[in-house]
């Protein structure tokens, strides 16, 4: 199905009132910018969507500083893509571009470009890409000295500035192997904490911080249970929450009777 609601539209500046003919086009402001779309697509620069031209984002921005918006008029409408693809070159034909001297529109190009759907293959973006960084533009407002110090100037004072790639590599290695700002790095555990540790005195009910839990099932039974991890194993194979049911006492008809914490000297 062929869609036959594209249309060509024209900005004009409310702050250039004049006879403005051009053709059988004729304008009572000076146009500055000729598109093609559907939809809303005409408003999308007024809303900074068209960030990439640059000229047409600050005509649009310095109009809105006087208190005023640009004007926007549709040359035509209701026709199918190809159909607005021509007529938006030949508009732009008829008025002129700034970039080559021919008229006061902003366009970057003659148009006809941007089809729905369209992408450009391998080489096309190769090209565009060598384009950009040989243009005169991205040269000297991002890789000239000026550029570069100018950007470097901006980020001191930032968290994180001066940090990761520009510390050396016996920095990164102590970072790495803890050796900076750590106290414990080389703390060893006495003889007497190593049998204390090996002979079970931190396990189970000889650990001052085991707790017995008693629990009343849905049936009536009391259980005991050692240790949290006791309950959370009883729990998986009932399909039990047993945080929520030690952090509420009560869960699926399950009611935690006592916490009891359990503690024998040695």
């Amino acid at each position: 199905m062929i869609l036959t609601d594209y249309y060509v539209y024209i900005y004009l500046d409310p702050r250039k009132p004049n006879i403005y003919i051009y053709g059988d086009l004729k304008f009572e402001y000076e146009p500055f910018y000729v598109g093609k779309g559907r939809g809303d697509r005409m408003y999308h620069h007024l809303r900074g969507y068209n960030s990439r031209n640059s000229y047409l984002k600050n005509k649009i921005n310095k109009i809105k500083e006087s208190g005023l918006s640009p004007i926007i008029i549709k040359l035509i409408s209701n026709v199918n893509e190809n159909i607005a693809f021509e007529k938006e070159k030949e508009y732009i034909l008829k008025i002129g571009r700034l970039k080559n001297n021919t008229g006061c529109l902003v366009n970057f190009s003659d148009g006809g470009e941007g089809q729905s759907g369209f992408k450009h293959t391998e080489e096309s973006k190769t090209k565009i890409r060598l384009g950009l960084l040989n243009s005169e533009i991205y040269q000297t407002n991002v890789r000239c000295d000026d550029a570069i110090k100018k950007r470097r100037e901006s980020l001191k004072g930032h968290v994180g500035y001066g940090k990761g790639c520009s510390r050396t590599k016996e920095d990164i290695d102590k970072i790495k192997s803890g050796l900076e700002k750590n106290p414990r790095l080389n703390f060893k555990h006495s003889e007497k904490s190593k049998k204390k540790m090996s002979d079970g005195s931190r396990k189970g009910i000889k650990n001052s911080n085991t707790v017995l839990y008693k629990i009343k099932t849905p049936s009536g039974d009391v259980l005991e249970f050692l240790g949290k991890n006791s309950v959370c194993e009883y729990s998986k194979s009932y399909k039990l929450n047993a945080d929520k049911l030690i952090r509420t006492g009560e869960y699926k008809n399950y009611v935690l009777l006592e916490k009891i914490k359990v503690y024998k000297e040695h």
